[in-house]
């Protein structure tokens, strides 16, 4: 894996599925100034729906094709390979329910004074990445001359 960091301002970011893991992701994304779409027949009680575009519907394959980046997160491992499957060859999919079909993992972030920390397991353990997360956030803390 290659680390990077992307922009992604006014960049289209699809996510197929609606629920926990993709309301946490839509969380970040408009953070960053992404332009959010949904597919999911419903929503996530935390997912705003005014800040994000919404087709109340099953996934169909012409739903990613204007993504730049695609969140295949719904609880149907059928669905999430099938979109990685639609995916086109210049688009990005991060597959939650499989780390082996995706192109790319989320890391856990932590900002720092001017810095931004990532940390990655390379998505074999995202709980032991938040953790080592946690941790480090103790251990900045105590240092001053930064």
């Amino acid at each position: 894996m290659y680390s990077i960091m992307l922009e992604l301002k006014n960049k289209n970011i699809t996510l197929v599925g609606g629920g926990y893991i993709a309301a946490r992701k839509i969380k970040a994304l408009m953070g960053q100034g992404a332009l959010v779409k949904v597919i999911s027949p419903s929503l996530h009680k935390d997912i705003d729906r005014k800040a994000i575009i919404w087709n109340k519907k099953k996934y169909e394959k012409d739903d990613i094709r204007d993504a730049d980046l695609i969140f295949a997160c719904t609880s149907s491992s059928v669905v999430n390979e099938q979109v990685k499957k639609d995916a086109l060859p210049h688009q990005w999919v991060n597959v939650v329910s499989n780390k082996n079909l995706s192109d790319f993992f989320n890391m856990a972030t932590l900002n720092w004074k001017n810095f931004k920390i990532n940390i990655s397991s390379e998505g074999v353990s995202p709980s032991k990445t938040k953790e080592l997360k946690e941790k480090m956030i103790k251990l900045l803390d105590n240092i001053d001359d930064l």
